[in-house]
């Protein structure tokens, strides 16, 4: 009974081990391959921008409840994530946390990328 009990959690454990990084270091290394140090990027989920400017702090806590919506009762910071796209002109975007995708900031300046289709690349930088 013991080692039957085992069994589940360590064809779990084993299947796991299975998984790795691979594709996340591809979009990373993707990234990386078409932007430079001095480009902005909005990743929205911290999964690819590891070494490039972000276009602002807040991304990663805009649900309710988080760092976000407390430093906004301190102070009067307004995020907009359309006009940090206008504002910053990122070269690259991911469309996480975006709610409408074509919203003229992103529709007019962006185009979905061939190899990720969660990825959006500014037109004039293709």
């Amino acid at each position: 009974m013991l080692i039957l009990s085992t069994l589940p959690p360590a064809f779990f454990f084993l299947n796991r081990l299975k998984e790795n990084n691979a594709a996340q270091i591809e979009k990373i290394n993707y990234v990386l391959s078409i932007t430079g140090p001095e480009d902005f990027v909005y990743d929205g989920k911290a999964a690819f921008n590891l070494f490039r400017r972000d276009i602002d702090f807040f991304w990663f806590s805009i649900r309710p409840n988080k760092a976000l919506e407390t430093y906004q009762t301190m102070t009067e910071y307004n995020y907009d994530i359309y006009e940090l796209i206008e504002k910053f002109r990122p070269k690259i975007i991911s469309d996480c946390q975006i709610q409408n995708i074509r919203h003229e900031a992103v529709a007019s300046d962006y185009i979905q990328s061939d190899k990720f289709e969660n990825l959006f690349i500014r037109k004039n930088d293709l």
